[in-house]
């Protein structure tokens, strides 16, 4: 820590957006769990998948693809 008090107003900055960061995640989390126990088709879920992944890493598109097996 620096005599000026620096080190804890960076500390405390970097905990703030940690703490904004995993609280948008659990957010999207939670909202796409909504849709699941609401019984969405998997076409809405994975939409909503991409949207919420699209938000949280700040991009311009965002898509999600399913494979089918076979």
């Amino acid at each position: 820590m620096q005599r000026d008090g620096t080190f804890d107003v960076v500390t405390a900055s970097l905990a703030r957006t940690r703490d904004r960061r995993i609280a948008d995640e659990q957010a999207a989390l939670r909202r796409v769990a909504i849709l699941i126990a609401r019984g969405a088709v998997p076409e809405a879920v994975f939409a909503a998948v991409a949207a919420e992944a699209g938000r949280l890493l700040a991009a311009r598109t965002s898509a999600a693809a399913r494979a089918w097996p076979g």
